[in-house]
């Protein structure tokens, strides 16, 4: 990725800067946000048809390394509902159905091809797989987990905020955010220079997810990754918690 590409820093100012002639105004999910003419190619990036051609060269075939390790480390198996956003070919939703088999694990993605497929390969009783936009769907506090490896780096970076704040409306006080996050994407031809993947940081990490609202539970660079992801990736489990109360209401 080119030092241009949005992330850190630069995140912040485009979030809170004002919007130039370049910007239009969309609506995603219960936001309003102010798009610049960066952003349009990865709003329009044709993931279908990556999919549909075989040229989805980020699907190792497999679930991501630090999240099959990090499950295996869990002694208490998650219950409720559990969501996979961006699950493409459904492995990483398969690998979680299959550790918490009592939980209701629903993978979705945009590509039509992608949920076939994964529905195609994995069939689980616990498994569900549909075509659904992460930003659209309805519920309010209704997670045990969101599970996180291919979603958050796919779209434009200053939407980062509308996934924090759907992650935070989505999920019971308790619920668990499970992401691995590319910190360095790797630059080649296949994976263009303005993104996707974008890349994050870490100061851009710890101040998108407050720790008021999501308390950090572990951050680790896997020990374990896809050839040529090698200390490219950060895994951190959040822990959504309660507001504390309000010291000024309480007299």
């Amino acid at each position: 990725m080119k030092p241009g590409v949005p992330q850190g820093d630069d995140f912040l100012i485009l979030a809170g800067g004002e919007p130039d002639k370049s910007c239009v105004s969309i609506d995603v999910g219960h936001h309003r946000i102010m798009m610049t003419e960066g952003d349009s190619g990865a709003a329009d990036f044709d993931w279908e048809g990556r999919y549909r051609d075989d040229t989805a060269r980020w699907d190792k075939g497999a679930a991501v390394p630090a999240l099959t390790d990090w499950l295996d480390t869990l002694e208490t198996p998650r219950t409720g509902k559990v969501v996979v956003p961006g699950c493409g070919r459904g492995h990483d939703a398969s690998a979680v159905a299959q550790a918490w088999p009592d939980a209701e694990v629903l993978g979705i993605d945009l590509s039509d091809t992608a949920i076939q497929e994964a529905k195609g390969r994995y069939a689980l009783p616990n498994l569900r797989l549909e075509v659904a936009d992460y930003f659209e769907q309805p519920g309010e506090e209704d997670l045990t987990a969101i599970i996180e490896h291919t979603c958050f780096c796919a779209i434009p970076p200053r939407l980062r905020v509308v996934y924090r704040d759907t992650a935070a409306r989505r999920l019971q006080y308790g619920g668990l955010l499970v992401a691995v996050f590319y910190l360095h994407p790797i630059e080649t031809e296949d994976d263009p220079d303005d993104g996707p993947p974008w890349g994050s940081s870490v100061p851009e990490l710890n101040n998108l997810f407050d720790a008021a609202t999501f308390e950090p539970m572990l951050s680790r660079v896997p020990k374990h990754a896809f050839k040529g992801r090698e200390l490219r990736e950060l895994l951190r489990v959040f822990r959504k918690i309660a507001p504390e109360p309000n010291r000024f209401n309480e007299q």
